[in-house]
């Protein structure tokens, strides 16, 4: 006659890493550990957090979350909270949270730790899913670019001088794109477009002029347009504020509103003078900027 055993048994042995041992082995996993029941959306184990539970996936999903962000889902057949047990006096390194309710078997962190260290197929079975992770973080690392890429933001009305800039580094090795030159593509959403552009993007121009008025404490100031000052974020957050700069007119460098957590940041300025842009101490900066540092190498965010 089956028993609950029997089962638990029999789809521990669809375990990638427990496929080679032997029944003795599996019998004894079985007698020390439980099963459980987990609903959507139960964290199991937290980031940073204490725990040496494994936890064998025989239904559902889980979501492994690295500072908030998804970086894998393990499915049925596979386990997670395995390094925790085998570096015990190590906390957590991810968040397991349930993305589809299902059944778990857990074990305690120091009976895998034992069957694996006293186990070689085992042993063997977990290094082989370990690599296989390690080749999954690969997906996370951004192939530099062949040579330095510069983004330049702009309001519509300062299109002209953003396309100046531009041709100022003809002189020099670098791909430069204007905002509106096929940056936003048809069906596209025009977040998603700039935050595309930031991730390939190694430096960022972001160009600031006095477009708008805005009234802050009962007095009206010249400011840049909103969706300028939000790119500029983005494309700070997404690249560093090393590799991202802010050109403003040299006259209205203390004229202009930014906000305070910006306005006490260095910005390059330039000269205009009847319909003429001076911009070359600014664009040598930047040139100067982009030979010492190069295309970044980063993981993606």
């Amino acid at each position: 006659m089956r028993t609950r055993n029997d089962g638990i048994e029999s789809l521990l042995k669809q375990q990638y890493i427990l496929q080679f041992a032997s029944k003795e082995t599996i019998r004894e996993i079985v007698k020390k550990g439980n099963l459980r029941r987990v609903s959507k959306g139960k964290v199991i184990a937290k980031q940073g957090g204490w725990g040496g539970e494994v936890f064998f996936i025989l239904s559902g999903e889980i979501a492994v979350e690295v500072k908030g962000i998804e970086v894998a889902i393990r499915k049925a057949g596979e386990l997670v909270g395995e390094m925790s047990s085998i570096e015990s006096i190590k906390r957590r390194s991810a968040t397991l949270r349930v993305l589809q309710g299902g059944t778990l078997f857990v074990l305690d962190g120091k009976v895998f730790q034992k069957c694996v260290f006293s186990k070689i197929n085992v042993a063997k079975a977990l290094l082989f899913e370990l690599c296989n992770r390690l080749r999954d973080c690969a997906q996370f690392v951004l192939k530099p670019n062949s040579k330095p890429r510069l983004f330049i933001a702009s309001s519509k009305e300062s299109l002209k001088l953003a396309k100046l800039v531009k041709e100022s580094f003809s002189a020099i090795d670098v791909d430069v794109d204007v905002w509106n030159e096929n940056v936003f593509k048809p069906s596209s959403h025009p977040i998603d477009a700039l935050m595309a552009q930031a991730r390939c993007s190694d430096f960022a121009i972001v160009v600031l002029t006095r477009d708008d008025l805005s009234c802050s404490r009962k007095s009206f100031y010249e400011v840049p347009r909103d969706n300028i000052i939000f790119e500029l974020g983005l494309f700070i957050g997404a690249i560093g504020l090393n590799r991202t700069y802010m050109l403003c007119e040299e006259k209205n460098m203390e004229k202009i509103k930014l906000p305070s957590d910006i306005d006490g940041i260095t910005k390059l300025s330039y000269k205009r003078e009847k319909g003429t842009y001076d911009m070359e101490n600014a664009i040598c900066k930047v040139i100067s900027m982009i030979e010492q540092m190069g295309a970044k190498r980063s993981l993606q965010r």
